[in-house]
């Protein structure tokens, strides 16, 4: 979360000042930083809550064309978008922006 810029690196004379404290502060806000998946979630969730869910006939990724469904059925691909041709995608989840 430091990296990337979300959280902000305390001064060195805070550290000093803050001792194990700020260290542990700073364990405890990197703890998830490896875990990709839990990054992408939460981003997806907080940035994009528009979301479809990616579904393949039969033979699966990369086999016929893809159905994107959300809660309200199923929507299509504006063909503009670079996705709009793709037969298999990374996740079986996309974000969108309306």
């Amino acid at each position: 979360l430091i990296a990337s810029g979300f959280v902000e690196r305390p001064s060195r004379a805070q550290h000093e000042a803050s001792g194990a404290r700020a260290a542990g502060a700073l364990d405890r806000a990197n703890r998830n930083a490896a875990n990709t998946g839990l990054v992408r979630a939460v981003l997806c969730a907080g940035l994009y809550p528009n979301v479809i869910h990616i579904e393949y006939g039969v033979g699966g990724k990369g086999v016929g064309r893809a159905r994107f469904v959300e809660k309200s059925g199923e929507v299509t691909i504006h063909p503009a978008s670079s996705n709009h041709r793709r037969d298999a995608f990374e996740t079986d989840w996309l974000v969108y922006h309306d």
